[in-house]
């Protein structure tokens, strides 16, 4: 069970190394300051943004769904909404490179005869 001062000095650690932002270490302060006495433990801690190749994956396979995590998590996940970003970008020109790739091939099939 961690104190509030052992909380504070997480958090202070985590804005130190730019993890978070000033922002978000204000609103987390404010809320260990608000919390009553002893119920530090009852909270989940929050994952962390390490940035994942399975973002970069998914992005790449369903480019949509990339481009929306990417504008979810742009300011709270940079990282991995960086990797959902490129993903989501590979994928949109990979498609459009198909597509115009599958669009020529007809064209020449109907102009082969």
């Amino acid at each position: 069970m961690a104190t509030l001062s052992e909380e504070l000095s997480t958090l202070k650690e985590l804005l130190d190394k730019g993890i978070i932002t000033q922002e978000e270490f204000e609103s987390k302060k404010a809320q260990l300051l608000a919390a009553p006495a002893g119920s530090l433990s009852n909270q989940v801690p929050s994952g962390t943004d390490d940035g994942g190749v399975g973002w970069l994956v998914l992005g790449l396979f369903i480019p949509i769904v990339g481009l929306i995590l990417y504008l979810v998590w742009k300011d709270t996940k940079p990282l991995s909404a960086q990797q959902a970003g490129k993903g989501a970008l590979i994928g949109f020109i990979i498609g459009i490179v198909g597509y115009i790739a599958l669009t020529a091939m007809g064209a020449s099939m109907l102009y082969s005869y």
